[in-house]
């Protein structure tokens, strides 16, 4: 059975690895040729400045893709070695789920490129590019909160009961309730919701009021939920496991994907505010990119420091 798991484990990292490069090379090979038209250059850039624009967003994104791939192959190799235990299983689940998140970050970068290609192009397919877009971004982050949610879930379990567990969701379950909320008032006071005016610019959705809160609102905070649920399982285990070095070692784990899972949910509902950057300076807009990238990194690089130091208790 362990040395099945382990097989299991394998193949889907070395498929993951696969379709994650393969995707970071399309991402590559679009950002840079994608034309410069009048409409997807709102402010006038010239082909150099684009460009050097463009790798300075690439690189930092880069490292953050690279910190998390090295965290995947830790996470591995940390499972690997506890697999049979109960906590094994648990940190396995997490490590999936964060793969997921991993994986729709680079799907989203592709999709985000080939949009310039359909504006320049095919316009005649944008409406259908933007709903289909629109859907895995929901769906992927999903599935990836409701893995990681399982395994800190399991993990929980391993050092309380179901009970202490629930007692602990009351302050979360506001915070979660009160972002909603905003979230879906800033969303239907989108004006480009359904159709836009703006040249460059698509709709954000093309979708009827109805089935936007069906079918965007609804299964994004259930993701919320989920995430922020996976927190504080995450949080509770880290209090209450023993072993002193084990336990800071986990608190930095816990930390990295505390800021991934987080900085995945405030980009969601950063979202509902895209209309509002439009009459916001370039500047103000760069700096803004940069935080969030920033943001990114250290929390694929903490999450890769914390794995490093979990994996090397297991082999002393």
């Amino acid at each position: 059975m362990e040395t099945s798991a382990k097989k299991h484990s394998s193949i889907f990292l070395s498929i993951y690895i696969l379709v994650s490069g393969l995707l970071w090379i399309a991402y590559f090979i679009l950002t840079f040729s994608t034309p410069l038209t009048e409409a997807s250059n709102k402010f006038n850039l010239t082909l150099f400045s684009r460009t050097l624009l463009q790798i300075s967003i690439i690189l930092p994104i880069f490292i953050a893709w690279f910190a998390s791939f090295y965290a995947t192959i830790g996470l591995k190799k940390y499972t690997d070695l506890i697999i049979v235990s109960e906590d094994g299983k648990a940190v396995r689940l997490i490590g999936v789920g964060i793969s997921v998140l991993i994986f729709g970050l680079v799907l989203s970068l592709v999709a985000g490129s080939l949009r310039g290609y359909i504006l320049a192009y095919y316009t005649e397919y944008l409406k259908l590019f933007v709903i289909i877009n629109n859907y895995i971004t929901v769906a992927v982050p999903l599935v990836s909160y409701w893995l990681i949610f399982k395994g800190s879930y399991k993990l929980a379990l391993t050092v309380t009961d179901k009970k202490f567990i629930k007692s602990n969701r009351f302050f979360p379950i506001c915070i979660t309730l009160v972002l909603s909320a905003v979230y879906i008032v800033s969303l239907f006071l989108n004006p480009i919701r359904q159709s836009s005016p703006y040249p460059g610019t698509p709709a954000t959705y093309y979708l009827s009021d109805l089935w936007i809160l069906l079918t965007i609102c609804i299964p994004y905070i259930i993701g919320w939920f989920l995430g922020v649920f996976s927190i504080c399982n995450l949080k509770i285990f880290t209090k209450k496991t023993t072993g002193f070095i084990y336990k800071k070692s986990f608190k930095r784990f816990n930390l990295g994907i505390t800021i991934i899972v987080g900085f995945s949910i405030m980009m969601q509902i950063l979202s509902s505010f895209s209309v509002s950057f439009r009459n916001i300076s370039f500047d103000w807009i760069l700096v803004i990119v940069y935080i969030i990238i920033a943001i990114l990194v250290a929390g694929y690089l903490i999450l890769a420091s914390g794995v490093n130091k979990l994996k090397d208790i297991e082999i002393v």
